[in-house]
């Protein structure tokens, strides 16, 4: 195996595995802020989303993708082909909401001199898309007689998780400490 193929895979894996893992101390830690069992006023997985895409790109999409299923077992084996949408959902929006940001604030590739606001772009930006992508979804399948009901805690949980994240001065290479 080569290296690139190595690293590639760690990345996808990492990506899979801290997913999982702020998926379930969400639910541990934040559960009262639920209003569904997948829409919580502060969701910390967003984070680990915007994360991933930005330090390993589409093997990160690739990790999220796979942590997603693997926090709905029950729906993956009870209508695969929802959960796959799902999975799809909580992952590729993530990546082009990212490179929006990125290339609208001019930000390098290696992400070098990112600020503050850089960060709280991202975040917003990564509640804006999942939440819109989400909610499109659940209104196509008519599952709720309120669809737009969960945007607005979806948005505010995926903003207030990633913000909250990101802005505990994660280490960018070439951002000063």
């Amino acid at each position: 195996m080569s290296k690139l193929a190595g690293a590639w895979g760690w990345a996808a894996t990492s990506s899979a595995l801290a997913y999982v893992a702020f998926y379930l101390l969400n639910g541990w830690l934040f559960s009262t802020f639920a209003v569904t069992e997948n829409i919580a006023w502060i969701f910390l997985p967003a984070a680990i989303r915007m994360v991933a895409v930005l330090l390993a790109g589409w093997a990160g999409v690739v990790g999220l993708f796979v942590g997603s299923l693997a926090v709905i077992i029950p729906t993956l084996l009870a209508d695969p082909a929802h959960a796959l949408i799902l999975a799809t959902l909580s992952s590729v929006p993530s990546f082009y909401a990212a490179r929006l940001v990125l290339w609208l604030r001019g930000i390098p590739g290696d992400l070098a001199g990112m600020t503050g606001r850089d960060l709280l772009s991202l975040g917003l930006a990564g509640g804006l898309v999942s939440s819109t992508v989400h909610t499109l979804y659940f209104m196509l399948r008519a599952e709720s007689l309120e669809p737009l009901a969960g945007l607005v805690p979806m948005f505010v949980g995926d903003a207030i998780g990633t913000v909250a994240m990101l802005l505990r001065r994660i280490r960018v290479p070439g951002r000063d400490a």
